[in-house]
């Protein structure tokens, strides 16, 4: 979409996905392999797309992406469950947002500003409370994934013109509680398995904020600002109470399989006189603990 001068071209996406199998206590399953799983995508993305020209033209785009990701498997208290081979229990849950922001101007005091604004937050749980038995390998999991991308870029020309970009990614808004994958062994669980594993995994974790901005004018302001922040939890809790018997192994973990953070800044003047800055800044802020 392209603005008519002087117009602001905001877009915003705000998504929540929530998928949760509860199994009540007190229900029986018996096979040779049972699974109890949740496998939940989650996908946002907003864009802002402007060029502007004239003598005196300015514009500004700003997106605002938000998804918000829920998925839970939680098998109450006495549910019994007898597999004669291999029992897997998972939430696993994938989010991914992306925003995008490019704006241009030309002319006589033209200015483009350009931001994007994503932020990723989940939770994944997967809570037993019942009685699971595998004559093999026993699995309870919970996995997440989770990918935040925000892009700006302005150009900018002309006498007097100026430009700014700001991308900022944040997963986790809200603390660690924000972006969490646990897996709960509640108290009247009882667990038995030729080999157990008990996990709580991210596979991926990754937030990724670039910002760009060109100009070339006469005294002219150019700004860039790139900011990626993540904070999370994964966890594995054993709960007073719980049992669990690995007949010859058991494995209890927590995992960040891949955690990539990146901030990139570039600004460009190309002027007789004029002022230029460029900033990026990232934070992990994560913990894994059993």
């Amino acid at each position: 979409d392209q603005t008519p001068e002087g117009r602001r071209l905001p877009a915003s996406a705000d998504l929540t996905v929530t998928t949760n199998v509860t199994v009540a206590g007190g229900a029986t399953l018996k096979g040779t392999n049972i699974n109890v799983e949740t496998d939940s995508l989650l996908f946002v993305t907003s864009v802002s797309d402007g060029g502007i020209g004239g003598g005196i033209a300015i514009g500004a785009g700003t997106t605002n992406t938000t998804g918000t990701h829920h998925s839970k498997v939680d098998i109450g208290s006495n549910a019994q469950f007898t597999a004669t081979n291999d029992m897997l229990i998972s939430a696993d849950a994938e989010s991914i947002v992306n925003g995008r922001s490019v704006m241009g101007s030309g002319g006589l005091g033209a200015g483009a500003d350009a931001s994007s604004n994503v932020t990723v937050n989940y939770d994944v749980k997967t809570e037993v409370n019942g009685d699971l038995t595998a004559g093999n390998l026993l699995t309870i999991e919970s996995r997440a994934f989770a990918n935040g991308d925000a892009y700006s870029e302005a150009d900018a020309g002309g006498l007097g013109a100026g430009a700014n970009t700001v991308s900022n990614v944040t997963i986790g808004s809200g603390g660690e509680e924000s972006a969490v994958s646990r897996t709960d062994i509640e108290a009247n669980a009882d667990l038995i398995g030729k080999t157990v594993v008990i996990g709580a995994y991210v596979d991926k974790v990754r937030g990724n904020a670039y910002a760009e901005t060109d100009v070339t004018a006469v005294g002219a302001d150019c700004d860039a600002d790139a900011n990626s922040f993540i904070t999370g939890l994964n966890e594995v809790r054993l709960l007073d109470g719980a049992n669990v018997t690995g007949n010859e192994k058991v494995t209890v973990e927590a995992v960040y399989l891949k955690t990539q953070n990146y901030a990139r800044s570039d600004s460009d003047l190309d002027a007789a006189g004029g002022d230029t800055d460029s900033r990026a800044d990232v934070n992990v802020n994560t913990r894994a603990k059993v």
